[in-house]
């Protein structure tokens, strides 16, 4: 029965480039017929235990005389009865086609001097001997077997190498080198490592396994056999080896053997690179990494494709024309000089960085609300910002904003010929160099006046890196389209505010007795929305929505907003139209939400009572809330043409009252601790009553 060799998974690091790489390995050359018929477990439960008797091993030869030579990888050292000696030796001598296996073993100075030889007899009946030791390189994997071994000064063959020379007739010109041999073979001249051995390749489907026992009982054909290099050994619990051949496997000792007596036949034995070579893709490396690391933003990919052109290449190369140029020893110094390079790179990137942020934080300031640039210039800006900026680019201010005139007036258009067609002016920037080594970079603003040309002025010694110069002028740039953007902006604010006022004048003439009111409403509105936590946007919202709120009246006649007593039901219902007026009036102007809301919702109740949308409870927004119950106090303790002011303890009994039916109970309690009208004496507001982001 033929029995494949099956895998063992091993634990532990994994698994070489070396080995991957001749995973992917078919040789191409000569292929030998082999078989390998080994002791096992079967064996021996049917025999008995090892050694077997040396008749079984005799007729285990005949059995295999189909053969095209038997390689026997159990040494017999030790003598049996006489019989059984000459009975094997015999058999094997009549065959003519044996090789025994030899073993090296250290001598006293722990050299491997001492041989190892079958018993006389046997030794001189065989056809020839080889070695068959093996041995792992540093992480305990087997890929190598040694071509010859050198025994006492003297080259002795190894067993793949015995095998070769009796099949092929040739003889190898063994030249004895440093360190070692020279061995060529036909048109291979093979110097392979420090100990001259050749890696060993090993086929898939791997070659078949055969039990002892069955080949002896006829269960396997004598025909499996013939013309087959059969190699005989021990594959039995505490009489044999396993080898790690790396890629998680385990082989069996004489499998192992037989993998490189067929790696020899194929002529797939790869060649150490020259140290030439080594050297000389390490200095390649190294310079594509240092000059990739100022590539900037792609010098990462660029030297990901590198280390993969350079896998791709030495696995061409090992593929192709058998040459082993391991990729990593040229890696070591290329990411060395990337490592270098990067930091001498992190040197300018901070410089950069340090620009950047200035940059940043210098934007975010001109942001801030209580920036006004009808009071700080662009040119006030720059100089109380540029000793961050000089601190790190090493760049001066010189004139942060100047006409032509001005630059004239400064001796630049002469001395440096700075005008639009030889400096690119128009284009925004020049850069000029002054005969004392000094350099100016001559940036065009944003037109911050009207018809006006503006530019600003820098200078610097020596050299700098593009990247500071660069970024100082982003920086520049940058704040003047900001400022610029500020100054239209407060523009258009302070346009839209006037006409506020003009609204709220017109309200207040139409309606003298409550002149005033809008503007204490949203400034009331505004207190509510501090103490319960609005952001700056949300309370400039509510306050303008407070001025606005009334904005409605304006279609009310004026006799039913000057009538001295109560209004009839008819009148009611007329001045209950104005939020839907203001709310009509204000829509052309897109106004935020907030104060769209307060306008529409300042007469709404929590009980859905109110008007004009009879809104209730959740329906009822935040703004609508607060103007509500400012609306009211700013009402109650204001003097009418239909009532007097009233007091302090009326207004608290009332708010009070109207709490859950008119009013927020948190916003009723919060304006209460506001104006000094609550029970409590501290002016914070207590945490009870305050507005969580639910209640809007």
């Amino acid at each position: 029965m033929i029995a494949f060799y099956q895998p063992t998974v091993l634990s532990g690091p994994a698994m070489s480039i070396f080995d991957f790489y001749q995973a992917q390995i078919k040789p191409t050359g000569s292929l030998e017929k082999m078989a390998i018929v080994l002791v096992g477990e079967k064996t021996l439960q049917e025999v008995g235990a090892w050694p077997l008797p040396r008749r079984l091993h005799a007729q285990l030869l005949a059995k295999l005389n189909l053969s095209r030579i038997i390689v026997l990888d159990i040494i017999f050292p030790e003598h049996t009865t006489p019989e059984d000696d000459a009975f094997l030796a015999a058999v094997a001598k009549e065959s003519d086609k044996v090789i025994a296996g030899i073993q090296l073993m250290p001598d006293e100075t722990g050299l491997m001097n001492d041989l190892v030889l079958p018993y006389p007899e046997l030794t001189e009946s065989v056809k020839s001997m080889g070695i068959v030791n093996v041995q792992p390189e540093s992480d305990g994997i087997y890929r190598d077997y040694h071509f010859v071994w050198p025994l006492k000064d003297n080259p002795f063959p190894s067993m793949p190498l015995a095998v070769y020379i009796e099949i092929t007739g040739k003889i190898p010109e063994i030249t004895s080198v440093k360190n070692g041999y020279q061995v060529k073979l036909g048109n291979n001249q093979v110097l392979i490592g420090k100990d001259f051995t050749f890696k060993i390749y090993h086929p898939d489907p791997p070659i078949p396994i055969y039990e002892y026992i069955d080949v002896i009982t006829g269960k396997v054909s004598p025909e499996q056999f013939r013309d087959a290099i059969t190699f005989v050994g021990v594959n039995a619990s505490g009489a044999s080896d396993y080898f790690s051949i790396g890629r998680g496997r385990l082989i069996p000792g004489s499998a192992f053997i037989a993998n490189a007596t067929q790696t020899l036949f194929s002529g797939w034995i790869p060649e150490k690179a020259p140290l030439w070579a080594i050297l000389l893709s390490g200095g390649v490396l190294s310079a594509l990494g240092w000059l990739s690391s100022f590539i900037r933003r792609w010098s990462v990919p660029i030297m990901l494709l590198v280390f993969a052109a350079w896998m791709l290449l030495t696995y061409f190369l090992f593929v192709q024309y058998r040459i082993w140029l391991s990729p990593l020893p040229p890696l070591l110094p290329s990411l060395v000089a990337t490592g270098l390079s990067a930091i001498v790179r992190l040197k300018f990137l901070a410089v950069d960085w340090q620009i950047q942020r200035i940059s940043i934080d210098s934007l975010l300031f001109l942001g801030r609300q209580d920036f006004d640039p009808s009071k700080t210039t662009f040119a006030d800006f720059l100089w109380n910002n540029w000793s961050d900026i000089e601190k790190w680019s090493k760049i001066s201010l010189v004139l942060p904003l100047a006409s032509l005139e001005d630059l004239g007036k400064a001796g630049f258009t002469d001395q440096h010929q700075l005008n639009s067609s030889k400096t690119n002016v128009n284009l925004g920037a020049a850069v000029v160099t002054s005969r004392t080594g000094i350099r100016h970079l001559l940036l065009e603003l944003p037109e911050l006046e009207a018809g006006e040309k503006h530019f600003t002025l820098l200078a610097w010694h020596g050299r700098l890196s593009s990247e500071v110069v660069k970024s100082v002028a982003a920086l520049i740039l940058s704040a003047a389209m900001h400022f610029k953007a500020l100054e239209e902006n407060q523009a258009r604010k302070d346009l839209f505010y006037g006409l506020i006022d003009v609204i709220i004048g017109a309200v207040d003439a139409k309606d003298p007795t409550t002149a005033g009111h809008s503007r204490r409403v949203a400034n009331i509105s505004r207190e509510l929305g501090v103490a319960v936590g609005l952001s700056e946007k949300e309370l400039d919202d509510i306050h303008l929505g407070g001025l606005l709120h009334d904005v409605g009246k304006i279609g009310i006649p004026d006799y039913i907003l000057n009538k001295p007593g109560k209004l009839d039901p008819h009148e009611m219902a007329i001045m209950q139209n104005h939020p839907g007026i203001g709310e009509e009036l204000m829509s052309k102007i897109k106004l935020p939400e907030i104060i769209m809301k307060a306008i529409v919702e300042h007469h709404e109740r929590l009980d859905g009572l109110g008007y004009p949308k009879g809104l209730k409870d959740s329906q009822l927004s935040l703004a609508g809330r607060i103007l509500k119950i400012a609306d009211v106090f700013d009402a109650l303790s204001s003097k009418r043409q239909y009532k007097e002011q009233m007091s302090e303890e009326k207004v608290r009994e009332i708010l009070l009252s109207g709490i859950g039916t008119d009013f927020d109970e948190k916003l009723t309690h919060v304006l209460l601790h506001l104006k000094g009208l609550d029970i409590e004496d501290s002016k914070d507001v207590p945490d009870q009553f305050m507005i969580q982001p639910n209640d809007t």
